[in-house]
């Protein structure tokens, strides 16, 4: 890896099973700090010959063209960072209600019809009723590239646990 080696701190949190019922302990990151948009200009700063203020136009640069391709409905792919894709936050419209009913996670084509059951029993999906009132707003998603996934491998981390538990370290590192 070269470097002091990349620790990440995690602990360990109980949640429960939604089909049982149970609790069971998982680990969960524990984050060390918040990096702000200053701390990424100062280190990208270090790594070039870009003073401060340039980079800091370029980031901001960065984020309105990435804004505005979102907004035009555009995936934005970053190289080896990974992509920005925008979808919708959709919301059912409940007839008999009267009212949306929920923030969902459907296409913005799709709408569950409750009086139309399929052969299991399940609401049917329809497209009838559906309109631009149906879209609660964007949400935007963010996928790592194949290139970032493999430098954030648990082969290439080490963990330690917060309460000062031994760090686990993978044997090629």
């Amino acid at each position: 890896m070269g470097g002091a080696p990349f620790m990440i701190s995690w602990n360990k949190i109980q949640r429960r099973q939604p089909n049982t019922g149970s609790l069971r302990w998982y680990p969960t990151i524990a984050l060390n700090s918040t990096v702000t948009a200053d701390d990424v200009i100062l280190g990208i700063v270090e790594k070039c010959t870009l003073t401060k203020v340039d980079v800091k136009a370029v980031l901001i640069a960065l984020e309105e063209v990435i804004i505005e391709q979102l907004k035009l409905g555009n995936s934005v792919r970053f190289g080896s960072l990974g992509s920005f894709r925008p979808t919708l936050k959709t919301r059912i419209y409940d007839e008999k209600k009267g009212k949306f009913v929920n923030g969902g996670t459907l296409s913005a084509n799709d709408v569950y019809d409750t009086d139309e059951l399929d052969e299991n029993g399940n609401p049917t999906l329809v497209s009838r009723g559906v309109t631009a009132n149906n879209i609660g707003g964007i949400n935007v998603v963010f996928s790592k590239s194949g290139e970032m996934s493999k430098k954030l491998a648990r082969e290439q981390l080490q963990f330690r646990m917060v309460n000062g538990e031994k760090p686990y370290v993978p044997k090629n590192v």
